[in-house]
Formats: structure tokens, sequence, C-alpha cells
């Protein structure tokens, strides 16, 4: 397995904002925007559909991870439902919806995680912890390389909830996935010398 950084310390990272027609083609402009935590605009625009067009349009974008809200409003009302939401790699994971309503107004919150690799089955980091991270089936191996312990382990589904949380003062760890469903997880480590959570890809 080659090195790779575990978590890549970018400042901004792809995905895109997405709505769906539930009742075929439609000609109508969907206005987006996506508010920090702070509550300030840091990105918009428009999802412009057609007649005889697709009843999916996608928007791209890219913003630092963390914890924003998307909103969407109709500048009239359609008459009918869509669903609306973001997706970070065109629908290849989960993406994290909700219904906007055929004459109203929407804000879903959503929390952007750095992605850690690309490889489904390993991912190794080569910072001063040595921490490492090995898919092997469904079994998930953690290993922090220093002298610390890897402390309080979380793992969340695409949607925020924990599936599994750990604690141990030791410097590994095995988690069995084996219930788990096929999709994208976050894993935390309060013991890792980490920034940002880190995500993979259960199979």
């Amino acid at each position: 397995m080659d090195e790779v950084s575990l978590c890549p310390p970018d400042s901004c990272f792809p995905f895109q904002v997405f709505g769906i027609s539930q009742s075929g083609p439609i000609d109508a402009q969907l206005a987006w925007s996506i508010r920090d935590a702070g509550n300030v605009v840091v990105d918009g625009g428009t999802l412009l559909f057609a007649a005889d067009g697709l009843v999916e349009v996608v928007d791209g974008t890219c913003l630092p991870p963390g914890a924003y809200n998307l909103q969407m409003q109709w500048p009239f009302p359609t008459g009918q439902p869509f669903q609306v939401g973001v997706t970070p790699s065109l629908f290849e994971v989960p993406p994290v919806s909700v219904v906007l309503p055929a004459d109203g107004l929407v804000t879903m919150p959503f929390t952007l995680f750095a992605p850690c690799i690309e490889s489904a089955q390993g991912m190794a980091d080569t910072d001063a912890s040595n921490a490492s991270i090995a898919l092997h089936g469904r079994t998930l191996h953690i290993m922090a390389g220093d002298a610390g312990g890897l402390g309080q382990i979380i793992i969340m589904d695409a949607m925020g909830r924990t599936v599994h949380a750990v604690q141990t003062a030791g410097a590994t760890a095995v988690v069995d996935m084996g219930a788990a469903a096929t999709g994208t997880y976050i894993l935390r480590s309060l013991g890792l010398r980490q920034v940002e959570p880190c995500r993979f890809f259960l199979h």
C-alpha cells in the first residue's frame, strides 16, 4: 500500500448542489445559497430546469470543510415538489437531501468533510503521529504510531449519525463494520493529531 496523507490540508473541497423534479421536466429556475456557521452567505447560484430537458440539474461548488446550511427557494410557485440537496461525488455516495415544497423555502443543514483518500481499501498517514487506518473487508484497523493512545473513536454515517463509538487508551483498535450498510463513513479519533475527520467507503 502506497503511503498517502490521511487528511490532506486542502482548503477547498468540491461537491455538488442538486435539484430533482419529482413530477417530470419543468421550465423553472431554482435559486440556491449556502451559509456558514455564522449565517454568512459563502456561495450561491441558480439551477436552470428546461421543460424539454432532464429532471435533474446539478451545480458544482467548492468550500472548506465545515458546517453549512443549504437554502433553496422558488422565485414563484411551481406546483411541483422537488428533492434538493448536496452530494460529495455526483451520487457515487448517498447524498444529503430534503424535499422542497412546491411553493416554499427550505433550509437544510449539512457538514462537509475532507476526503482522506480515493482508495476504498487502505489508508496510511506520514505525519509525526504515523497514524494509519486500513480497511480489510469489513474490519477497520486503526493504529497510532506514536506513544499516544487513540482515545475516543467515533464513526459516523454520511448523515452524521454515530454508528460506532469506542474508547481505548491503547494505540490500536479494531472495529467490526460487518453489520453496517454500504456507503461512506466518517472517522474521528480524539487521540490522533489530525485537524479534520477522515472519510472511508465501505463496500
